[in-house]
């Protein structure tokens, strides 16, 4: 996986490529005639990069030249599940992704060893070889680490369009440098920037995945605290742009209680047994949902041989073909 490289990406270029972006998407209604009364015979199809996991395939889509937010706290699996969805679209698309927080030496290990369904400290040498055969010309990567400015991000996504990608990540808002900026300034910042991305996904024809944290809940939460749409560092300036916008949250109740058995030998309670057999691992809230009316929660179960996340208790891992 090569760098891109990513030429000077200047406000008035931005400008000019979301102008240009717009002028095919204006045109009177009659225009939809088609459309409007082919859905109308056959029922709306949800379009878009498809979920890893089939039980939502009828709910959620991440749609095509829009924007989603997955946000989550520090621990929560957000770039676990973002690496997840960005393999299964590589089944269909070519995909791209910047991450701000790993290693590009790590990165692609880490994913051979989710799509082989084995831990990293497990996967061979030959897997990962088989694997970055299958990433040429399907998975580009934008090999930066630390904070990195807004243009450059821009850019790298910029850069990502014109390659062909349909899906990309860019994991995560709290590594993108938005200059020196305090308060209200640099909500104002995040959202232009949030605009921009998204200017840039209905430019492209693609989907752009934006990682974020979530706020710190007052008193610090606890175990049974759910984060919701308001919990997006940014709140309402940046969700209000996406079209699907995502929670990651994992039980940590659940993770305590099989550490406590599994590796420090502790006797459960029947009632801390029966928490362990019904509770998810994970849950992927979905918060907004611009093009379908479902709103809720995906349960997801860790696979007990690798990172990935199962959408049942069978763990039996997800096949991708490399």
């Amino acid at each position: 996986m090569n760098p891109i490289h990513v030429a000077n990406f200047t406000d008035r270029d931005l400008t000019k490529a979301m102008a240009s972006s717009q002028t095919d998407h204006i045109n009177d209604l009659a225009h939809y005639r088609a459309n409007i009364i082919t859905e109308m015979r056959e029922g709306h199809q949800l379009a878009g990069i498809p979920l890893p996991w089939g039980k939502c395939a009828g709910d959620i889509a991440l749609p095509l030249k829009y924007i989603s937010i997955l946000g989550g706290a520090s621990g929560n699996k957000k770039s676990t599940i973002a690496l997840q969805l960005l393999l299964w679209a590589s089944k269909e698309f070519i995909v791209g992704f910047a991450s701000f927080e790993m290693r590009m030496n790590y990165i692609p290990k880490m994913m051979a060893a989710m799509a082989a369904g084995v831990q990293e400290r497990g996967v061979s040498e030959q897997c990962v070889n088989e694997f970055l055969d299958y990433s040429a010309n399907r998975i580009y990567a934008y090999d930066q680490i630390g904070d990195v400015s807004v243009l450059r991000v821009l850019g790298a996504v910029e850069a990502f369009g014109q390659m062909g990608c349909k899906f990309v990540v860019v994991d995560s808002l709290m590594m993108v440098d938005l200059g020196d900026t305090t308060g209200s300034q640099q909500y104002q910042r995040e959202r232009s920037f949030v605009s921009a991305l998204s200017g840039l996904a209905n430019l492209h024809d693609m989907h752009v995945c934006l990682v974020t944290h979530t706020k710190k809940p007052e008193g610090n939460g606890g175990p049974e605290f759910i984060p919701n749409k308001n919990s997006i560092r940014g709140g309402g300036g940046i969700t209000d742009i996406a079209a699907v916008v995502m929670l990651s949250h994992t039980d940590e109740k659940k993770a305590k209680l099989l550490q406590d058995k599994e590796k420090f030998g502790a006797v459960l309670s029947e009632k801390e047994e029966a928490y362990i057999d019904r509770a998810p691992c994970q849950r992927l809230i979905i918060a907004k949902n611009r093009f379908n009316a479902y709103q809720g929660t995906i349960s997801l179960f860790q696979h007990t041989r690798s990172r990935q996340l199962l959408g049942d208790r069978s763990d039996r891992g997800m096949h991708f073909e490399f």
